[in-house]
């Protein structure tokens, strides 16, 4: 089922700016440092949800989704009441403040509130028609063009600016600028006002308020007023409570405004039905329980009298005192069956007195299987999410109505003891939260299948979850991961959870955001999302997307499995403690992807090495550094030109680095990388040569100019690969294994690879 909200943007927050958040159905994962602001965009997305206005400048955007064909009839309209209390859709809310009274099939009074209804067919037009007059351009054709592009989708932003009791947002049509003539107009429009201003750069203070001048300036500040955009230099909308700031990604259709006054939002009030229910966990999960067997009962009370008769109802009712209705329930919760029929005996008939005891028992009987199931279901889910959970009850008194809070409680007990069940107290952090939610769901998914039709089957519960491994050992915070993904792909759920857990993180399902603390603009927190683009990319170096949780401060590129292998027996320790990450690339052809894919430099701040053999060092040290003298004059092509032609003629792996070094300046990440050389043509060649291979030979070398006559003598026969040679002749064994065990306490680190630690030692201190 089609929902309408798109996704959450934050232009304006104190910590937060970025790219936008989509809500899609299935998993997504927010990931960043603890401080970052994870939990403050959770939040923030349940408050512009809410309607509510909070701290954190967090935006919706939306789409009005037309009606289909069938619902455009014209007995079709805004309904008096919403099941569940959710108000109307996007498209009637907007209509209902656009219309005017002519559109407005009834008017009248319910309950003390006034009722209004249209239909959906002169709702979808004045929704329409707002849109195409604040499109208006400088020309018919431009005009035709945008709102043809802005109809198609009918976005709105809508900024929160209400309260839990009174929900309500300040809401403006948009347009996305990645359209081609949304794009356009706005190039015109930024065009106008750049020459607005380097006229006015040019001319003194004195000089401005020539009749001349003036007239130079309304004119352009005309063409402005005839674009359908504010000036791209103000990005603030007026608001009822201050200003709000447009979305990078979206523009609001100002309708020819240049000042903010001519700007004004549609102002929404009360509960917006976006086409999906948002999971709220309540502060008191008995209580919240006890008042939904409260409902139970006055629904099982509506359906029962309405077999005996209304009049019976009514007239016990107003003769006793006795009112089903919720807001009666609350009033009389002194009183309850048995206590009725105690004090009422001699006054009521006996087929009266039948009746209400029929109504009791009964709904005694509805209520006791509602228990159950909340109970079951509750036990399902603590279950599934924990290895070891408690088990749960839901305990409920005989006779009782309305239910207060003792006759109705949640107990839990372990499943190894025989002692009575405990309260939600008793419980450890994370068993209470994860038992407050699953009561709340379980209470959710009752109501629903209680109260909804079938039109509703696949409308999507959106679950906010904070840190879900909160509290949970290793093994039981990557059972609760696995819940949760395998719940996130049933199409009725949207989960979002801030999470460190690296099996929420690598799940290929899940959408993954990051927040990078300081990243962003003024310091803020950047919000950058994690494409499947990136995820290849980190596939690519044998990486998953929890592996950038360790934060390492040096990423090291190696050709493959043996560079990693023989770096980490050598110096696996001193590396770990430096926070340098061994990233094996399978093969240096695939150095430069490393900078044109950019996955490491946007979503950590480590320095990166690159590490080939067979390199001269002084080589790379010397166009390495006349390449940096170059950048400092701002002169990048000639730095480009001075990798390649300094590195290109040295070997495969020279032209392999210079290549690399060249996208690096070519992007602008020349602070972050450093490039690095050993001269050996192997790494294996610094093991000592007895424990790899079975030769008379002393030395790598004397076996490499054995390799060489032998490729001379008998080219055909002999293997063109060193490596693959000597598993051919000398019984070489590269397994990891052998590899690892031929370098023991008495093997000395060779100078090139402590020469090598030293750097990386010292880089890693220096980004501390």
């Amino acid at each position: 089922m089609e929902n309408a909200i798109v996704g959450f943007d934050f232009t304006r927050d104190e910590l937060l700016s970025g790219e936008i958040v989509p809500l899609r159905s299935g998993l997504t994962v927010v990931y960043g440092l603890n401080g970052a602001g994870k939990s403050r965009l959770l939040n923030a997305m349940k408050a512009a949800l809410l309607g509510i206005q909070s701290d954190t400048a967090v935006s919706i955007i939306a789409r009005v989704l037309p009606p289909a064909h069938a619902d455009l009839s014209a007995d079709s309209h805004l309904p008096k009441k919403r099941k569940l209390d959710r108000g109307p859709g996007l498209l009637l809310a907007l209509a209902g403040e656009l219309a005017d009274r002519t559109d407005f099939d009834a008017i009248g009074q319910e309950g003390g509130s006034e009722f209004r209804t249209v239909s959906l067919g002169r709702a979808l037009e004045l929704v329409n028609e707002e849109i195409t007059s604040r499109a208006r351009a400088a020309d018919p054709v431009t005009t035709q063009n945008i709102v043809s592009e802005v109809l198609r989708d009918r976005y709105f932003l809508l900024f929160p600016t209400g309260t839990a009791e009174a929900p309500s947002w300040d809401a403006w049509p948009a347009a996305d600028i990645s359209q081609q003539a949304i794009a356009d107009e706005r190039a015109r429009v930024y065009a106008v006002w750049s020459h607005i201003e380097q006229m006015l750069s040019g001319i003194p203070d004195s000089a401005r308020f020539n009749p001349e001048v003036v007239a130079v300036y309304e004119a352009q500040q005309e063409l402005i007023a005839e674009s359908p955009f504010l000036i791209p230099d103000e990005s603030d909308l007026p608001a009822r409570k201050g200003f709000h700031t447009a979305p990078a990604d979206f523009v609001a259709l100002a309708n020819g405004a240049v000042e903010f006054q001519d700007f004004q939002p549609i102002a929404l009030h009360g509960t917006i039905d976006f086409g999906l229910d948002l999971l709220e966990i309540p502060a008191d999960v008995t209580r919240a329980t006890i008042d939904y067997l409260n409902k139970i009962v006055s629904l099982a009370a509506k359906s029962l009298y309405s077999g005996y008769g209304q009049a019976t109802w009514a007239e016990l009712s107003d003769r006793y005192g006795f009112d089903q209705t919720d807001a009666g329930l609350r009033r009389n919760e002194d009183r309850d069956l048995n206590s009725l029929l105690q004090r009422r005996a001699a006054d009521l008939s006996a087929y009266e007195t039948e009746v209400v005891r029929k109504i009791r028992d009964e709904s005694e009987r509805i209520v006791r299987e509602v228990a159950a199931h909340l109970e079951r279901q509750v036990n399902e889910m603590m279950t599934e999410m924990l290895p070891d959970p408690p088990v749960v009850s839901l305990e409920t008194s005989h006779s009782v109505w309305p239910f207060q809070s003792g006759p109705a409680n949640w107990k839990f007990r372990r499943r190894d003891a025989m002692q009575r069940g405990v309260g939600l107290d008793n419980l450890s952090r994370a068993e209470r939260g994860w038992a407050e939610h699953a009561i709340a769901e379980a209470i959710y998914w009752h109501r629903r299948d209680v109260i909804s039709n079938e039109l509703e089957s696949l409308r999507p519960l959106v679950a906010l979850i904070d840190e879900p491994e909160a509290g949970l050992h290793r093994a039981a915070e990557a059972n609760a991961a696995r819940a949760l993904v395998r719940q996130a792909q049933d199409p009725r759920r949207i989960v979002v959870t801030a999470t460190h857990s690296p099996e929420l993180l690598n799940s290929r399902l899940a959408e993954v955001i990051e927040v990078k603390r300081g990243a962003g603009i003024y310091g803020k927190s950047h919000v950058h999302r994690f494409t499947m683009e990136d995820r290849n990319s980190l596939l690519d170096m044998g990486l998953t997307v929890s592996d950038l949780l360790r934060w390492p401060r040096i990423f090291l590129l190696v050709e493959g499995e043996h560079d990693e292998i023989v770096l980490d027996a050598f110096l696996g320790q001193r590396l770990r403690t430096a926070r340098v990450e061994i990233l094996p690339m399978r093969g240096g052809t695939k150095l430069a992807k490393t900078i044109d894919s950019r996955v490491l430099f946007d979503f950590t701040d480590a320095h990166v090495v690159a590490l080939l053999d067979n390199q001269r060092v002084e080589a790379i040290d010397k166009a390495w550094q006349a390449a940096n003298v170059l950048l400092l004059s701002g002169l990048r092509s000639e730095a480009i030109d001075a990798v390649l032609s300094g590195l290109g003629r040295e070997s495969a792996e020279a032209e392999f680095m210079g290549q690399w070094l060249a996208g690096a300046i070519t992007h602008g990440l020349e602070s972050r990388v450093t490039p690095w050389g050993l001269e050996a043509r192997d790494v294996i060649e610094y093991l000592p040569i007895g424990r790899v291979v079975v030769s008379d030979q002393h030395s790598w070398t004397a076996l490499r100019a054995a390799h060489a006559q032998a490729r001379k003598d008998k080219p055909t026969k002999t293997a063109k690969d060193f490596k693959q040679w000597l598993k051919d002749n000398h019984r070489a064994d590269f397994s990891p294994e052998n590899l690892r065990n031929s370098i023991d306490l008495s093997t000395p680190v060779p100078p090139e690879f402590e020469r090598l630690m030293k750097h990386l030692e010292a880089s890693s201190l220096k980004d501390a």
